[in-house]
């Protein structure tokens, strides 16, 4: 679904495939990060995983969610230089 409405959003450049959705339903309390094949080449699965798990959930658990939203995406920025 975050694939989805990352093209339909026209999310990245089309011929390099680099965007990066975060999509949060906190009435689901699920969240995931989908990225593009240019952009998995850095961001791996493995590592989104990790900063869901080590920096977003955290701060999601202590009600600040602004927090773990902002950490997170800054953690991936520096991941990705």
């Amino acid at each position: 679904m975050a694939t989805d409405l990352g093209k339909y959003w026209g999310v990245g450049t089309a011929e390099k495939d680099n965007g990066l959705i975060i999509l949060l339903c906190k009435p689901c309390q699920k969240i995931g990060i989908a990225t593009g094949f240019g952009t998995e080449l850095i961001l791996t699965d493995q590592i989104c995983k990790n900063v869901i798990d080590q920096t977003i959930i955290p701060e999601f658990k202590n009600g600040k969610f602004y927090d773990g939203i902002k950490n997170g995406v800054a953690e991936l920025i520096e991941k990705w230089k």
